[in-house]
């Protein structure tokens, strides 16, 4: 079985060119009934290519049938709520994220509007959104810090300044607007205690 692609699709219409802003597509054939798994790789907050996770993408779309994404997150969601091109359902979203994608993910799904406004999403993506999976994530920064010191200067500082207790996704609550909790958020191996 093959897979339909279409890479290197930018979602910010005010910045086409920008490679960061920007999503591959892997579809199984006939696939407008399915719902769309976003993989959303990890790498400090820093490093890494959506194109260093492609075979993985193209093999998940093939084995199970259903779409995967390699993505930036809270500006591609809407996007990808608002312009399925009848490739997938939009009112099925299902999240993938590894890491540091973990935490971001975490960030949009609980409430982090005492932190970060803008990473508040719109309603429609809340309730499109059905299941999480999170894996190896960062969910405390505190307490990665204590375990390893030295990555504060690596790439934690240069992410969320010096103040990091305040992004610490362990402590936020579930949004007030979701209507009805996801089928599933998955995590393992986190990095608190």
């Amino acid at each position: 079985m093959t897979t339909v692609e279409s890479l290197s699709v930018p979602y910010d219409p005010t910045q086409p060119g920008n490679l960061f802003k920007q999503f591959d597509l892997y579809a199984p054939p006939s696939s407008n009934q399915r719902p769309l798994l976003c993989f959303v790789h990890g790498g400090a907050w820093r490093s890494e290519d959506k194109s260093q996770h492609a075979d993985l993408a193209r093999k998940l779309a093939i084995a199970t049938g259903v779409l995967l994404h390699a993505a930036d997150i809270l500006q591609y969601l809407v996007y990808a709520v608002a312009n399925s091109a009848g490739l997938y359902d939009p009112s099925k979203l299902f999240l993938i994220g590894h890491s540091c994608s973990a935490h971001m993910l975490a960030s949009i799904v609980l409430d982090s509007s005492h932190v970060d406004p803008s990473l508040t999403p719109p309603q429609n993506v809340l309730d499109a959104v059905q299941g999480l999976i999170l894996s190896e994530g960062i969910y405390s920064l505190t307490q990665l810090l204590v375990r390893f010191p030295k990555y504060n200067e690596w790439f934690i500082e240069a992410a969320f300044g010096s103040n990091v207790k305040q992004y610490d996704v362990n402590t936020f609550a579930l949004r007030s607007n979701v209507v009805s909790p996801c089928h599933g958020f998955f995590c393992n191996r986190p990095t608190i205690p």
